[in-house]
């Protein structure tokens, strides 16, 4: 269906934890709506930041995710949407794929982790070394 609703804010996040991204929409003067992802069968890998000071979630951060011969990259990153926010986690969806041959970190400081044969359908916090 048409959303015809006044929407001002969206988020994109994990809301029922089960690996995919879901949508919630805030709108002006109605009721906000949740749009649940319901994909089955695929697996996805979150990771996210942790650090000491002020930057503490690992804004400006780059983390790259290989699996079966392919790399995405996600920068981690605050102000992602018209008046309201992502969370700071590196979402990747893998499909079939149940591990991550390469995972890179990339901090602001230009300090680089890489951990190797990452499980799927975790939450990996990682933090700065």
């Amino acid at each position: 269906t048409d959303d015809t609703q006044l929407g001002r804010g969206v988020v994109c996040f994990d809301y029922d934890n089960d690996g995919d991204i879901d949508v919630f929409v805030a709108n002006s003067e109605q009721p906000p709506l949740l749009y649940r992802n319901e994909l089955a069968g695929t697996h996805s890998l979150d990771v996210k930041l942790s650090a000491k000071g002020k930057n503490s979630e690992g804004i400006g951060a780059v983390v790259q995710a290989t699996a079966n011969g392919i790399t995405q990259t996600r920068l981690i990153r605050a102000g992602s949407n018209y008046a309201s926010q992502d969370p700071a986690i590196a979402h990747f969806g893998l499909a079939r794929t149940e591990r991550v041959e390469k995972l890179r970190v990339v901090w602001l400081d230009k300090t680089e982790q890489t951990f190797t044969d990452v499980a799927a359908d975790q939450r990996l916090v990682v933090v700065h070394p």
